[in-house]
């Protein structure tokens, strides 16, 4: 039977909350904000690495030494051009 005692001075026990839903959402945001601020570079070394050389036993002199001097220029134009066009943006 309910009374008005029951209504006035009825207690709801409090819920214990372990915290564990707080700490998990510090723990993604801490997550996201070191995410977001690192980005992998890529840097190409100044020097192309030695098997982006063509060789060819077949080849004189000339020739390899004229293949050598147009890897180093693709090298140049890739380290120059390419590599600060695709370098990672940031947001």
């Amino acid at each position: 039977m309910y009374t008005f005692e029951d209504g006035v001075f009825h207690k709801t026990p409090k819920r214990k909350s372990s915290g564990w839903g707080m700490w998990t959402f510090v723990g993604i945001l801490a997550l996201l904000f070191v995410y977001r601020s690192t980005r992998p570079q890529m840097r190409l070394r100044p020097d192309p690495p030695a098997s982006f050389y063509g060789h060819n036993a077949n080849w004189t002199q000339e020739e390899r030494q004229h293949q050598r001097s147009e890897a180093q220029a693709y090298w140049r134009v890739a380290v120059r051009r390419i590599q600060t066009d695709y370098a990672p943006k940031r947001l």
